[in-house]
């Protein structure tokens, strides 16, 4: 990954409403963004993983997409991205470690203030990145500000919340995380590691793990793994302590299974029944 991907756009929140509208050509992206506004925005929805945009080199007009299932999903149940469940979703994805967006990740995992000029953010990743020019970092910084204020990144889920010239970030409490979007974000970076085994140790402590992105104590991660592993009646994960060596085992089960089931939850439909009706919808598709 590169810190410097976005050039200086963040991601708006205009932008994805009209992206999800899924008109018959795609004149009317080009028709709303600039040639670099349109390059960024192809960078953030690979890394968000909602689309693949090929923008031909040799006709800037010319687009190939490739929608991927979280885009059909967040259209369908929540096509005007009201629902602070999808941004979750979205920000974890745009975190991972070997996927997402650097600066993103770099805000998670490095970036600690609570309370911060724009200019604190400059200063941060001059030290962390000592080579790079202060034209790349200003950049970065553009763009991870232009997520944070542009999408509901900053106010609605706390990551910078803007008051008068500064910012504010606030830790997300461990009742108001829905358990649905706790466990998408574990079957993702499941996904992202092709792996199934994990200590319990790498999911309190590891770059990409939702304990860190949601900025909980090492308790409550616990008490929302252990969640999993019984309202989802071992369909999800299984958590061993068996010899005092805490692991995990994460289902084969795919993560935009779990983004449905967030939905469906929302809807009233209890957390099994949900599970059993889709993975029952998977088999047969």
């Amino acid at each position: 990954m590169s810190i410097n991907q976005h050039q200086t756009f963040g991601l708006r929140n205009e932008w994805l409403s009209l992206f999800l509208q899924d008109q018959e050509d795609e004149s009317y992206l080009i028709d709303s963004m600039g040639n670099r506004q349109l390059e960024s925005f192809a960078v953030w929805m690979r890394q968000a993983d909602i689309a693949d945009i090929k923008i031909s080199k040799k006709n800037k007009t010319k687009l190939t997409i490739a929608r991927r299932p979280l885009f059909e999903i967040i259209k369908r149940y929540d096509p005007m991205l009201a629902d602070n469940g999808t941004w979750w979703m979205i920000l974890f994805n745009l975190a991972r470690p070997l996927l997402g967006a650097e600066v993103v990740n770099w805000y998670i995992n490095s970036f600690s203030r609570e309370r911060f000029y724009a200019e604190d953010i400059t200063t941060a990743l001059v030290s962390d990145y000592p080579n790079l020019s202060v034209r790349t970092i200003r950049n970065a910084q553009s763009a991870l500000l232009g997520l944070l204020t542009n999408t509901p990144a900053g106010n609605m889920l706390g990551l910078a919340t803007k008051e008068g010239e500064h910012f504010v970030r606030s830790s997300v409490r461990a009742n108001e995380i829905p358990i649905s979007i706790f466990a998408y974000c574990l079957l993702k970076i499941s996904e992202d590691l092709d792996r199934r085994f994990f200590s319990i140790i790498e999911f309190e402590d590891g770059n990409g793990f939702p304990r860190r992105f949601f900025n909980l104590s090492r308790k409550e991660n616990e008490a929302l793994v252990d969640r999993i592993h019984k309202d989802y009646d071992k369909m999800i994960l299984e958590v061993s302590h068996t010899g005092g060596l805490g692991s995990i085992y994460v289902k084969e089960v795919p993560s935009y299974v779990m983004a449905k089931l967030y939905y469906s939850e929302r809807q009233g439909i209890t957390p099994i029944e949900a599970l059993k009706s889709f993975l029952k919808e998977e088999k047969h598709d």
